[in-house]
């Protein structure tokens, strides 16, 4: 079965992922009911649209650093 770029099985009592690059995550089921703690009390967090977050830095466009770096110079 796959969950995004990520393949899993199970193998005994382990939980296996892997990643379409290969990298593998083997989690017992003591991991596994951790990871779905953390999951289902972060559930809001996760599946919150990340664009309603505010950003940091002010975008500049190029024709505004054009005009200020023209209306800067001095003759």
């Amino acid at each position: 079965m796959r969950i995004g770029k990520y393949k899993f099985h199970i193998e005994g009592t382990n939980l296996i992922l892997t990643h379409s690059a290969g990298i593998s995550f083997d989690m017992t089921p003591d991991e596994v009911a951790g990871l779905s703690t953390f999951i289902n009390i972060y559930q809001k967090v996760i599946d919150s649209p990340r664009y309603e977050s505010e950003p940091k830095l002010k975008g500049t466009f190029k024709e505004e650093v054009e005009t200020e770096s023209s209306n800067n110079t001095k003759p």
